[in-house]
């Protein structure tokens, strides 16, 4: 029993490795269901087909081919169950390629081959029509209830399923038939607000009808296999919905991407030209994979040149590049080859019915992207928050001055979506050419600054600004495998709102405060320069005091930081003398300035903050966290000392205060602490809950200054090279770098800029004052590096969200969890959300039952509606082997909530 027990054990442990290791395959089950409506006698013309599935054999199909479409010999009837397996069959290669291996499918059809298709009991025009969108959506809902009752017997249980297809007898026209069933998608939204009870299990659903035709022939049902089956898996359409027109072009599947125009050559009857759409889609772009979790793109945040690979191909090498230029945007690079622009190079295909015809299963050597009009590096510029904002309605492009996604054109013009008359010069360009691609060669490159205009490729940001960043390729003739991009940033602007104080560098950071000046209420921004003299400006920088802004001298004495009062006097402290200096804020004469006294408090040599809302880190009241430069943290009430170390800063020691901000946008305050190339975030439970750290590419990067925080959760650090944006708890890296012209020499100060956001005022070493635009928003939480102008250590409540709700559940057991896992030769950390104070009990077994440790905390050292966290000595105490917690917490008012969770150690 005891080596089973160890064998168990072993076993499990190395599964729980093996499934960390591996990457992750997602199989998706489907279930297809092939169903169709009454006969139509006399024939419907609302309706597209007769409601019956086309039951002719391809030769008397192609012999009549007038009546369908029936040019060539693809996508033929009968379109029975062979035909759909075919189509699944060529989707799961399409899927597999297109993802590297990450997704596939399997799938159930019923009724299974050869039997015949299932009945609706009502009409096609019956579920096709409708008078409003809302109730067009519930006659479609209907006939997924229908669709599902008809076939209940026979599918038995949907638990087993991941995904839902209703394969129909419809012909679609493309929406020019008033009761027609396209290739759609419902949402889980829609099914729920249609009140047409369905299985709880099918929480979206795809529909593809047996033909898709346009004048002239038939649309392939490949492109809406794949575009319909991703959209159901939560990609949103990039098209613009208003127009049905292009929007992005046909290098993205989920815009016209999936119906790509197929000329290629073929001999014998009826011609020897093959004009089709639809059989081969493109790879989803980029931007696509990401949401789909089938590409991370290497992020550019500095001057840089690297290699980019192609988005097909299998490489270590980046598929993507990211390169962002405001909070919410970037630009997107990927490199695309078509075998037929680039090398006319037509690949073969592999049809279900060999070399004759049939479905279209996939081309040679998955090379998907043979037919998409062009070759090179395409420039997608994305905005993330209008896709947020238009998501919903399904509108992401429906506002071509306005889009959530576009392409940055290589020759300058903004064709893509414009659909010009036949015999325009640029008529053929509405859903992207050969021009749009940037070569790989150079003979193109984006622009930092301009408007975009022919010959001159450039961006314009959602504020109106120049994107700011140059980019140029250089690369092999067709490059179809890798391509060295060159990223050089535009620094900020220094021509516009700057201040310009004498001393080499600023001392003790930036200090902003309102104040009354020249009779009005404005900014007073002051800084105290490396060579003893005060400098004070407006918030426009206009020098206030004499016609450099030179308020006074403060003696020889190193600052910390200057302090501006209610009325607009200015005081420096002395770091070494504990001194204040006092001055005016208008002119200097020239005379020693006033000395207060008493000096200053010892105690303000350490890294304080006071007052912390909701006095959420203590039981006591009011606190005072406190850090030493060893990056140890601790807490304490007012009185008494000393101080209880709880938590430790392992990145780096500190280099600055610490300060505070909202970053997971709970309502409570985090903890930000900056070292050399990190900032920390601790929860007010002292736990760690993200680490923001510079990327590889920014390896010359150093922080300079305390942490700075606004109400939308943005987080900004200077450093030598810029001024670095992050966001959430998900970013490790930053959202956005703003580059500086010359290294900033200490911590910034944020001021709300009426009706443009949020401005950082960042003193740099080559004596200049910049005032630059960091964020939108008008709430900020930690201004400066003491926390306001009046270095009062405050905390600016109004930009904290509205805390949620404790959790009804005293400790959910999905919020249970150990890192790291497993666990080496380290100790282990347990960490767990507490809705309420709880006394907390841990206890530790083998996998054979034997206890090996436990612990107890008592409520009164928990954190209420926080993440909580308790030390275990892991692998530093433990064997190699699979190890079972129990945790258990039982709050005051009588609740109580339990977890078991494994735990491996891996020595």
């Amino acid at each position: 029993m005891h080596h089973r027990g160890l064998l168990f054990a072993l076993f499990a442990l190395s599964s729980l490795l093996a499934a960390a290791s591996a990457p992750a395959v997602e199989t998706i089950h489907v279930l297809a269901l092939r169903v169709e409506f009454p006969k139509e006698d006399p024939d419907d013309f609302t309706t597209g087909g007769n409601g019956l599935f086309d039951m002719r054999s391809g030769a008397e199909a192609l012999a009549t081919a007038g009546e369908a479409g029936f040019r060539y010999p693809f996508d033929l009837p009968p379109h029975d169950g062979r035909f759909l397996e075919n189509h699944l069959t060529a989707l799961r290669d399409y899927l597999e390629t297109a993802s590297q291996g990450r997704t596939t499918i399997t799938w159930e059809v019923f009724p299974p081959h050869p039997l015949p298709a299932y009945k609706a009991p009502q009409t096609l025009a019956s579920y096709g029509s409708g008078g409003s969108v809302e109730e067009q959506t519930r006659n479609w809902v209907r006939f997924l209830r229908d669709a599902l009752a008809v076939s209940q017997n026979d599918v038995g249980s949907l638990g087993r399923f991941q995904s839902f297809l209703v394969f129909h007898a419809s012909v679609s026209l493309q929406g020019t038939l008033s009761a027609e069933l396209p290739a759609l998608v419902l949402t889980s939204q829609e099914i729920a607000s249609s009140g047409i009870p369905i299985p709880a299990e099918v929480q979206t659903a795809w529909f593809i009808p047996q033909q898709i035709q346009q004048p002239g022939g038939v649309i392939g049902l490949n492109g809406a296999f794949a575009k319909t089956f991703l959209a159901s898996r939560g990609l949103p359409v990039l098209s613009n919905t208003r127009t049905g027109g292009a929007a992005v072009g046909a290098w993205t599947l989920m815009d016209v991407g999936s119906d790509n125009f197929i000329q290629r050559p073929k001999t014998g009857s009826p011609s020897d030209t093959i004009r089709v759409l639809g059989f081969v889609p493109c790879l989803p772009s980029a931007w696509e994979q990401m949401r789909l979790g089938w590409l991370t793109p290497e992020t550019v945040r500095s001057d840089t040149t690297l290699l980019l690979a192609g988005l097909a191909a299998e490489t270590s090498l980046p598929r993507a590049l990211k390169v962002p230029i405001t909070e919410d945007e970037y630009l997107l690079l990927e490199l695309r080859h078509s075998s037929v622009e680039t090398d006319r190079y037509h690949p073969a295909i592999a049809y279900s019915d060999g070399d004759t015809g049939g479905v279209w299963l996939k081309p040679e050597n998955g090379l998907y992207d043979a037919y998409v009009p062009g070759s090179g590096v395409i420039v997608y510029h994305v905005n993330e928050a209008r896709i947020r904002q238009w998501e919903p309605t399904n509108s992401i492009n429906a506002q071509p001055d306005r889009p959530g996604i576009m392409v940055v054109e290589a020759d300058g013009y903004r064709d893509i979506g414009v659909t010009n008359l036949l015999g325009h010069p640029r008529a053929n360009e509405g859903i992207g050419s050969r021009n749009d691609p940037f070569p790989v060669t150079g003979e193109r490159i984006l622009y930092p600054d301009g408007e975009p205009a022919p010959g001159h490729p450039a961006v314009i940001t959602a504020n109106g600004n120049p994107g700011g960043v140059a980019i140029s390729f250089s690369g092999a003739g067709s490059a179809r495998d890798t391509v060295a991009v060159t990223v050089r940033w535009r620094t900020a602007d220094t021509s516009a709102r700057k201040g310009r104080f004498i001393g080499s560098t600023v001392v003790g950071g930036v200090a902003v405060r309102r104040v009354p000046l020249g009779g009005t209420e404005r900014n007073l921004i002051v800084v105290a320069g490396s060579d003893w003299n005060l400098w004070a400006f407006t918030d426009s920088l206009e020098p206030v005091g004499n016609a450099n802004g030179l308020i006074g001298r403060f003696w020889g004495d190193v600052v910390r930081k200057p302090i501006i009062e209610a009325d607009g006097t200015v005081l420096v402290v002395g770091l070494t003398t504990n001194t204040r200096y006092r001055f005016a804020n208008g002119a200097w004469d020239g005379g020693t300035p006033v000395v207060q006294t008493p000096p200053v408090p010892s105690t303000m040599t350490c890294h304080l903050l006071r007052d912390v809302r909701k006095s959420d880190i203590t039981v006591t009241g009011s606190t005072t966290i406190t850090a030493d430069s060893y990056a140890r943290f601790g807490y304490l009430p007012e009185n008494p000392p000393p101080p209880r170390i709880v938590w430790s800063a392992a990145t780096d020691s500190l280099i600055a205060p610490l300060s505070l901000g909202d970053v997971d946008q709970d309502g409570f305050p985090d903890i930000l602490a900056v070292s050399r190339r990190s900032v920390d975030v601790f929860s007010r439970s002292g736990t760690r809950t993200v680490t923001y750290a510079l990327g590889r590419a920014d390896s010359t990067e150093e922080f300079a200054g305390s942490a700075l925080s606004t109400g939308a959760g943005k987080t900004i650090v200077a450093g030598k090279k810029g001024l670095s944006v992050f966001s959430g708890v998900m970013r490790r890296h930053p959202a956005l770098t703003i580059p500086l012209p010359a290294a900033a020499t200490g911590s910034p100060a944020l001021y709300v800029v009426p009706g443009e956001g949020i401005h950082a005022v960042v003193g740099t070493a080559d004596g200049w004052l910049l005032d630059v635009p960091v964020s939108q928003g008008d709430s900020i939480i930690w201004g400066q590096m003491w926390g306001d102008g009046a270095s009062s250590f405050a905390l600016d409540e109004t930009g904290l969200a509205t805390p949620a709700a404790p959790a009804d559940e005293l400790m959910p057991g999905a919020r249970v969890f150990f890192y790291p896992s497993p666990v080496g030769k380290e100790e282990g950390m347990l960490r767990f959300f507490l809705a309420a104070q709880a006394d907390v009990s841990v206890r530790i077994f083998t996998s054979m039952g034997e206890q090996v440790w436990e612990t107890r905390v008592p409520a009164g050292e928990t954190i209420a509606n926080a993440e909580n966290e308790i030390r275990w000595p892991g692998g530093t105490r433990f064997a190699t082997g699979l190890y079972v917690a129990r945790i258990t917490a039982r709050s005051a008012d009588g609740r109580q909530s339990g977890a078991t969770i494994p735990v491996g150690i891996v020595r």
